[in-house]
């Protein structure tokens, strides 16, 4: 898949780091898609796999998961994962899909969105073409009211963690300047993604699952699920979307 590069030291695409990792972020992502909308059959396509966590635990809901990325390191992990799954694993970019045009009942883009950058409307045409009449357009990406950008800016030729710039995503001149990652609020998706022939049919926000502090995560799990259905969910780390091709 294309990247979005403004330093050299961001190449690439995909669950990389950071908000993607860990079992908590995985499961917290696909249950809140599936409450949305459920994930049932039929074939998936899913737009930045990277190394296929997502994409494997995706295919025990459908009949089979044909991932796309451009990273071939991560690709050959996700191969390496796949054997004897209902998947498949191509590299191919975003923009340029090898599909035949309404091949597939769903799509998903997770955690991919913010890593586009200029190719955000080739890749949006290429799903909407590749994706049935009816059928699921699934879409996780950083909030941009979440106040730490989740994949670190860089200043003065050093890359730096978000924490050590609080609430640069409040401020998006600063951040697009520091920052080669994208944040969005669902109504600046719902404009982008719109456009292409989709109306938005769900929303979520997930808090972050506290993967690295089990005890801390015991004790908050249900405190995290009450605030993602509070307004206080606006806050929160991820946005989890559903859009339906019209």
């Amino acid at each position: 898949m294309p990247s979005r590069e403004k330093s050299n030291q961001y190449v690439g695409l995909g669950r990389r780091e950071g908000s993607a990792l860990g079992q908590g972020n995985l499961l917290g992502r696909l249950d809140l898609m599936y409450e949305l909308q459920a994930l049932e059959g039929g074939q998936l396509l899913d737009v930045g796999c990277g190394n296929g966590a997502y994409s494997l635990r995706m295919a025990e809901q459908v009949d089979l998961v044909v991932g796309i990325d451009i990273e071939p390191d991560r690709l050959d992990d996700f191969r390496d994962a796949a054997a004897g799954t209902s998947t498949k694993v191509l590299q191919a970019s975003a923009t340029a899909m090898p599909f035949r045009s309404q091949s597939f009942d769903a799509v998903t883009a997770i955690e991919t969105m913010e890593h586009l950058g200029p190719h955000m409307d080739g890749t949006l045409t290429e799903i909407r073409r590749v994706l049935r009449p009816g059928g699921a357009f699934y879409l996780t990406t950083p909030n941009r009211w979440w106040p730490m950008e989740q994949h670190g800016f860089a200043l003065r030729g050093r890359r730096h963690p978000g924490w050590h710039f609080p609430f640069l995503t409040w401020f998006p001149p600063l951040h697009r300047r520091l920052s080669p990652d994208d944040a969005f609020t669902p109504a600046r998706l719902d404009r982008l993604v719109t456009h292409h022939g989709f109306r938005r049919t769900g929303l979520a926000y997930m808090l972050p699952p506290l993967d690295g502090h089990p005890g801390l995560r015991r004790r908050t799990r249900l405190v995290r699920r009450l605030i993602e259905r509070s307004p206080l969910r606006r806050f929160g780390q991820t946005l989890v979307m559903v859009y339906t091709a019209a």
